[in-house]
């Protein structure tokens, strides 16, 4: 399986654009690093 690391980078107003769809992100991602899809360090 393939591995991807990933960088980014903030925009302006980054806090304030992101407020809309950050829950529904982290809760994507809780439930890939629960299914062994997703690993963080």
């Amino acid at each position: 399986m393939a591995k991807y690391i990933l960088f980014g980078s903030y925009c302006e107003d980054a806090l304030e654009k992101r407020t809309p769809y950050r829950q529904a992100h982290l809760d994507g991602l809780a439930s890939q690093k629960e299914s062994g899809f997703l690993m963080t360090l």
